[in-house]
């Protein structure tokens, strides 16, 4: 037992003695920089500038902060709120072409296009009569898509739109 305790002993010994030995103080100044960050460093500040000064008391950990880089960072608030409205500005743009396009959509679908012989969309039966095809009907089910297709786009970028504001 004894034995134990002398190698628990003879192994803290060294670490206690390094852990005084490194209590060191050290002076870290505080600043508010230009582009609004707060600053911490080992060095004084530039002359003019307000800085607080505080004494620490384990030199090992103070930790310099570095300024945020400047291109992460906006240097006017404003810049988002114009990049927000210049997105929206688009995306009304994109909406109003869109709407114009499904309103023309719309009424030509309405209208019904007549069945065009020359792309096969009619057959000509021996009584005289005519009867329309498959190519008829495939492309008024087309349009029919192209239509929805174009109601979903719309509905996806007014809620994109509406997001934004």
């Amino acid at each position: 037992m004894m034995r134990k305790l002398l190698c628990v002993v003879c192994l803290l010994t060294p670490a206690l003695l390094s852990a005084q030995s490194t209590t060191e103080k050290a002076t870290v100044y505080r600043w508010k920089g230009d582009d609004g960050a707060m600053v911490f460093s080992t060095t004084p500040p530039p002359k003019g500038v307000d800085a607080e000064e505080m004494t620490l008391r384990d030199a090992d950990s103070v930790i310099r902060q570095e300024k945020p880089p400047a291109a992460k960072r906006s240097a006017d608030p404003g810049d988002f709120a114009d990049e927000r409205r210049e997105e929206r500005s688009a995306l009304k743009q994109r909406i109003f072409e869109l709407d114009d396009k499904l309103e023309k959509l719309r009424v030509a679908y309405k209208k019904g296009e007549a069945p065009n012989p020359e792309k096969g969309e009619t057959q000509h039966l021996v009584n005289g009569y005519t009867r329309l095809t498959e190519a008829y009907f495939a492309r008024r089910e087309r349009e029919a898509r192209e239509i929805k297709a174009l109601e979903k786009q719309l509905d996806a970028l007014w809620s994109k739109f509406n997001k934004l504001r």
